[in-house]
């Protein structure tokens, strides 16, 4: 069957990336840069952020995917995040309406197709203070050792 009378509707199914597609895109290109990620983290405030990076010189990276732009204009918790990272990204997919996200003084994007990912706006950079690093840090050691003896 040809996709020649494919309504908008239907174009818009077949460009669909689940959340956890985009997660694992994104997860991948922070992998392939030297960082270590984990996906699903719970911060102390009890949040639970969808993708979190630590690389080696301990910078702290925090990602809010977002599958679509009802998805997005629901979401009223991200701001919250921005207290917990070094750098804070919204990742969306390639048609996503990148103007309808926060300006670029206080995110970066990610766009991917579900395989690629690459950064359309750098996050500001904004370092942790010291005691919320170094409780992060120890945070995310005792939940990768959980999961990794699970």
């Amino acid at each position: 069957m040809s996709n020649a009378s494919a309504t908008p509707k239907d174009k818009q199914i077949t460009n669909y990336l689940s959340a956890e597609r985009i997660t694992k895109a994104v997860a991948s290109f922070f992998q392939e840069m030297g960082d270590a990620t984990l996906s699903e983290f719970t911060l102390k405030t009890g949040r639970r952020v969808d993708l979190i990076a630590l690389s080696r010189s301990q910078h702290i990276t925090i990602v809010e995917v977002k599958s679509s732009l009802p998805d997005f204009s629901s979401d009223k918790k991200w701001q919250n995040y921005l207290d917990w990272a070094d750098q804070f990204y919204f990742a969306v997919t390639e048609n996503f309406p990148v103007e309808r996200l926060a300006d670029e003084m206080r995110c970066g994007i990610l766009i991917t197709d579900g395989f690629d990912t690459h950064i359309l706006r750098e996050a500001p950079l904004r370092k942790l203070p010291p005691q919320r690093h170094t409780h992060l840090i120890r945070r995310l050691a005792f939940a990768a050792m959980t999961r990794l003896s699970a």
